[in-house]
């Protein structure tokens, strides 16, 4: 039971990590290619507020990580290396991708 907690919390963190990280590509986007046919409301100001709200639990998140899984400080900042373990590896794996197999790459997230 306890170390389902400590994945839940984990998995629940590194879900608001993912959508922090998509959040900020929306603004830019938007910003890029406007939408004429949307307010500067849905295309700037809320991406940009969502991204700003979410950064700033992120950084709760990490300040509080221990409280949030229940476990040492210690095995706290193992589990949080091991998410950026994990993130940094998806994201040399698709760079390798890009690179060296451009039809598997583009074809991710499209199924």
């Amino acid at each position: 039971m306890e170390i389902y907690s400590w994945f839940a919390g984990a998995a629940a963190f590194t879900i608001m990590v993912a959508m922090t990280l998509t959040s900020l590509p929306a603004v830019i986007y938007f910003k890029k290619n406007p939408a004429r046919t949307m307010s500067q409301w849905k295309t700037f100001s809320a991406p940009l507020l969502a991204f700003l709200a979410l950064s700033v639990m992120v950084v709760l998140g990490i300040i509080n990580f221990p409280s949030l899984i229940g476990v040492s400080q210690l095995l706290a900042n193992i589990m949080l290396l091991s998410s950026l373990f994990i993130f940094v590896a998806g994201v040399i794996t698709a760079g390798m991708l890009r690179r060296k197999n451009p039809d598997v790459y583009q074809r991710i997230g499209r199924q």
